[in-house]
């Protein structure tokens, strides 16, 4: 059973075994997307310099069209807020993360606005 475990992860990459929601990244620190709850991550962000992101790999779910998103464990984006400071004080509230709408790639949901097309 070791023998097995240890071949699997070998053969298998890295990014697959790291696919966590949320992720702990800082200035000199790669993020390291291991968490499926915002509680937990944001825990694990406590040092200096590091914080709680979503990834990059993550598929979330939008409400509202505001530019700045509280995001929960249960991966909804809800954009309510035009401004940074109210986005982060209704995070700390909920004990959620505040995220900026336009700094994340949503290229693989088939059903995302684009702005380029004129309806």
């Amino acid at each position: 059973m070791r023998l097995l475990t240890t071949a699997f992860l070998v053969l298998v990459p890295l990014p697959v075994l790291a696919s966590g929601t949320f992720c702990v990244g800082g200035v000199a620190q790669s993020p390291q997307c291991i968490y499926d709850d915002v509680t937990s991550c944001i825990r694990a962000a406590d040092p200096p310099g590091t914080a709680c992101l979503v990834s990059q790999t993550a598929v979330l779910g939008y409400v509202g069209g505001g530019r700045y998103c509280t995001v929960g464990s249960e991966r909804m984006a809800q954009c309510l807020y035009v401004d940074r400071s109210q986005c982060n004080a209704e995070a700390i509230r909920s004990g959620n993360i505040c995220i900026d709408r336009n700094a994340v790639a949503d290229e693989t949901n088939p059903f995302r606005y684009d702005t380029r097309v004129q309806n």
